[in-house]
């Protein structure tokens, strides 16, 4: 019998050997946590591809490119064009065929790491706006809320550090302190990206599509408390009109479900309420064409999604680039799953930037200072893994 591959060996070695390397793991999380409506990335446990190949980088050229394995990401700022102007723009997402793929069905070995170096060792992210600077803004933000605005908005935050780092070593940190079961590696050139999200943006296989809305956090102790929490439950339930009318554009009539209403998952030391949106893909869409239609996702912008995104613009401090976006694959049939660019920490090599974002959902309940709070708590994973004394 052969031993299946070491997940870090082959990340590692990919990052060593190429330019453009995505890597895609679900931690073992469908064995901890059966259940039927929350797979891991599909038909594997991880996946890595790496290619030296010019990037695919159109929607166009996506859908017709050669029957294979397609790697890549897709942007919030470019998701957002989307949104505005009724079409992808010329340049959209960066993806790759993958010059060495390797797939495996078992479960990621575990991550060995090695001692932090000194300079690593004191590196602390930093908010970009103050507390008080914070609670102005979410109370600015209600006020559009009871003007009859929208009804929801995802409003985030940016995080920001200077030191070199290991990525590789970082990731690994992550996925132990989170091992989430969307998390995901990206390195293109010097640009690098660490993602231990739990949520899915959408997934198709066959002609089904399944979009899996996350809204609603706690601490893993207080997730059993949630849903029958009315603002956490508001909140995940707003997410969700919004993800079953993205569905509705390009599904038969009637095929679209809520299978799985706002209900706690335990994910590393948060607690998330979930819900599932399925419906049958019409035969004259496109997939890919039904998947950027829905960018960005519900979860990420607000209730009614066009005028969230923009007081998002109108609000946030700096653009959110590829936070809140989604990575994912493609494989060789068309079918695709794809998660949402949350947890995440991007390092720029060249730079030693690290950056990292979250974000809360502001209803008119909402309290400001608890949203902070509820931001921290959100960021704790990514800072313990780039400093263990956190």
């Amino acid at each position: 019998m052969v031993d299946p591959p070491a997940f870090w060996d082959t990340l590692r070695r990919s990052c060593n050997g190429f330019d453009n390397v995505v890597a895609l793991s679900s931690n073992g999380y469908h064995g901890r946590f059966p259940h039927p409506l929350h797979q891991q990335f599909s038909q594997f446990e991880w996946l890595i591809g790496a290619s030296n190949s010019r990037a695919i980088s159109s929607l166009d050229e996506l859908k017709h490119s050669a029957d294979a394995w397609k790697l890549g990401l897709i942007t919030y700022d470019e998701s957002r064009h989307v949104l505005l102007n009724g079409q992808p723009p010329a340049t959209f997402g960066r993806f790759f065929i993958p010059d060495q793929l390797t797939v495996s069905q078992q479960p990621s070995d575990a991550f060995v790491p090695k001692p932090f170096l000194p300079k690593s060792e004191n590196i602390a992210l930093r908010q970009q706006e103050s507390e008080e600077d914070y609670i102005l803004k979410i109370q600015k933000i209600q006020q559009h809320i009871r003007q009859g605005d929208i009804y929801e908005i995802n409003y985030c935050m940016a995080f920001h550090a200077e030191a070199e780092i290991d990525p590789v070593e970082v990731f690994g940190k992550l996925s132990e302190i989170s091992p989430n079961p969307f998390s995901a590696f990206v390195k293109f050139g010097h640009q690098y990206m660490m993602c231990s999200s739990m949520e899915r943006f959408m997934q198709h296989r066959a002609g089904r599509l399944i979009t899996q809305p996350i809204k609603g956090t706690a601490s893993v102790n207080q997730g059993s408390l949630m849903a029958d929490n009315h603002k956490e439950r508001a909140e995940n339930i707003m997410a969700v009109d919004v993800a079953r009318n993205d569905l509705a554009l390009n599904c038969h009539p009637g095929t679209v479900r809520t299978i799985e209403l706002a209900q706690p998952h335990p994910y590393g030391h948060v607690s998330q309420l979930v819900s599932t949106v399925s419906g049958q893909l019409r035969q004259e869409i496109h997939p890919l064409d039904a998947m950027v239609s829905a960018l960005p996702m519900a979860s990420m912008t607000g209730a009614p999604k066009r005028r969230a995104a923009e007081l998002i613009h109108e609000f946030e401090t700096e653009t959110r680039g590829e936070y809140s976006g989604t990575i994912g694959y493609i494989d060789p049939e068309g079918n695709f799953d794809f998660n949402v660019i949350i947890r995440t920490l991007r390092y720029n090599e060249l730079t030693a930037q690290i950056t990292a974002n979250v974000g809360a959902a502001i209803t008119l309940k909402s309290d400001p200072a608890a949203e902070y709070q509820e931001c921290l708590l959100k960021l704790a994973g990514l800072q313990r893994a780039l400093n263990p004394q956190f």
